[in-house]
């Protein structure tokens, strides 16, 4: 999905949808995201509407262009609000001032979907014509979906024929709508990352064999490629653990064990210690736990949480993961992708991507996280990772982040020095 968004092809997953989206596509390219409904059967006007909307394409409400002159040249009854329904009994002449109106006077409007079908009591060579002739005056793309396959197979013909385009089925139309009207081509050079300290990166790479980094070598690639990180230090004695409180600043503070891959299930996470005895205790208690090399002392801070992951996929390079961290990243298992290097237009698609987008973006009763820190934070990571091609892994879990800041708390590193990337 990374690459192929990157490349800016669009992915279908069956025949029928491959058919649909090639058949949008032969329209004119749509502008936007905001779509205007236009049927004669409420029911596949709510099915369209409803795929479009769940899946972030508008179809926005249009009484505020309605005019009393358009409104009267309506059968009583029929709706204006979007989807526009013009009942069964509407006319072709009501479909062709629908258009008009949504062509002209809806300036929100993006694109126009008619849905028309016949009960085979007559022909609808005349709506054909028409559609035909709109298709070719207006500047808005018309997403025709004529349904009755059967009963008006031969009018069908002809306006195939004619080189009219006509979908069978709204709700395939409406997935392929998704589709193009959020078409992405994220083609990006290195030269649009932020920029980081190369050299002390390539230091820190080159001095080191294959296998996770000390945290203090973490710490120095997080700063020479711009990561802001919570303050650490770090204590293999006890004598080097009352140093380390102070160097962070005194209490509450977080300890963390040092070695163990999975710190909390082997219970090497200590939160919200205040006082001497208790973080003597947890430090003797961690250093019981079995790989564990030291202790790594951080202040004790709030905010949302945040995964950053990068792992190397072969000759793809980078693939940069982003979403909902700490214990909530196996629960939601909400991720968005994408393969460095990225752009900040990359890197917000990723990020306005997540379903859990709305914690991110924060409630009346729920502080968000400033979003232009981590697009910035996200595009760090992959700078860092086309720096350092020999990052095998890189997890940040958590960044912890409010409007106002957004920190590292808990950062590991892979490196292998085996797989050369080749350009």
């Amino acid at each position: 999905d990374a690459l192929f968004r990157k490349a800016g092809i669009i992915r279908c997953y069956s025949r029928h949808e491959l058919m649909t989206v090639a058949a949008a596509m032969m329209l004119p390219d749509i502008k936007g995201r905001n779509m205007a409904i236009i049927t004669q059967a409420g029911g596949p006007g709510i099915l369209l509407a409803d795929v479009l909307v769940s899946n972030g394409v508008s179809v926005p409400e249009l009484s505020d262009y309605v005019s009393e002159t358009f409104r009267s040249k309506l059968h009583p009854g029929a709706s204006v609000v979007n989807p526009i329904d013009l009942l069964s009994t509407g006319t072709v002449e009501q479909l062709e001032e629908a258009i008009d109106f949504c062509e002209n006077e809806c300036y929100q409007i993006d694109g126009i979907t008619v849905i028309w079908g016949s009960p085979g009591l007559g022909k609808i060579d005349d709506v054909c014509d028409m559609l035909l002739k709109k298709a070719k005056e207006c500047t808005k793309p018309i997403y025709v979906v004529l349904t009755s396959i059967s009963n008006a197979s031969e009018e069908l013909r002809r306006f195939h024929a004619s080189g009219g385009i006509s979908f069978p089925d709204e709700a395939l139309l409406a997935k392929a709508l998704v589709k193009i009207s959020g078409e992405h081509s994220f083609c990006t050079a290195d030269s649009a990352l932020p920029p980081v300290d190369k050299k002390r990166i390539r230091d820190v790479i080159d001095n080191n064999g294959n296998g996770y980094l000390l945290p203090e070598q973490v710490q120095i690639l997080l700063d020479a490629s711009g990561i802001v990180r919570i303050r650490e230090a770090t204590a293999y004695s006890e004598e080097e653990a009352l140093e380390a409180v102070r160097e962070i600043g005194g209490y509450p503070l977080v300890m963390k064990a040092i070695g163990p891959i999975h710190k909390t299930e082997v219970g090497g996470v200590a939160l919200d210690i205040r006082e001497d005895n208790i973080m003597m205790n947890e430090f003797k208690r961690m250093l019981r736990i079995p790989d564990t090399q030291g202790v790594l002392f951080q202040p004790m801070i709030t905010g949302t949480e945040i995964l950053i992951r990068a792992v190397r996929e072969g000759m793809f390079g980078h693939l940069i993961q982003c979403g909902i961290g700490g214990v909530m990243t196996d629960i939601l298992s909400d991720f968005s992708y994408a393969l460095a290097p990225m752009s900040q237009e990359e890197a917000d698609f990723m990020i306005h991507s997540l379903k859990s987008f709305g914690i991110l973006e924060g409630t009346q009763t729920h502080e968000g996280v400033n979003l232009t820190l981590l697009n910035e934070t996200v595009r760090r990571v992959a700078a860092l990772c086309c720096a350092a091609p020999e990052i095998q892994e890189l997890e940040i879990n958590p960044i912890l982040g409010n409007l106002r800041t957004l920190k590292a708390a808990d950062t590991t590193i892979r490196l292998n020095h085996n797989i050369k990337l080749q350009k």
